[in-house]
């Protein structure tokens, strides 16, 4: 886990300044493509990762949650609360 001094002091910023994951209130983007199945047969899947707001700090740390939901030919087929922080350099964790 990295060192709780790395990041930024409360109140953090809303979103990130980390330019590929910025990660701002207004942050929603949405990802296709084609996986294999089991039987090797390829169906569309689309991820969809929305910004849901900063959340209580956790070990020491103020994260931002991510809503990430999975659809497989329209059908959800899984839902996750993913939670980032970003360090003083700026890397996002």
């Amino acid at each position: 886990m990295p060192d709780r001094g790395l990041f930024a002091p409360d109140p953090p910023c809303a979103g990130f300044s980390h330019v590929p994951l910025p990660m701002a209130p207004s942050f929603s983007r949405e990802v296709s493509g084609q996986i294999a199945e089991d039987e090797g047969d390829l169906v569309a899947e689309v991820s969809v990762q929305t910004y849901v707001g900063a959340v209580p700090v956790i070990a020491g740390v103020q994260t931002t949650l991510i809503l990430d939901r999975s659809f497989i030919d329209g059908m959800l087929v899984e839902e996750a609360h993913d939670f980032f922080a970003q360090d003083r350099a700026g890397n996002v964790w």
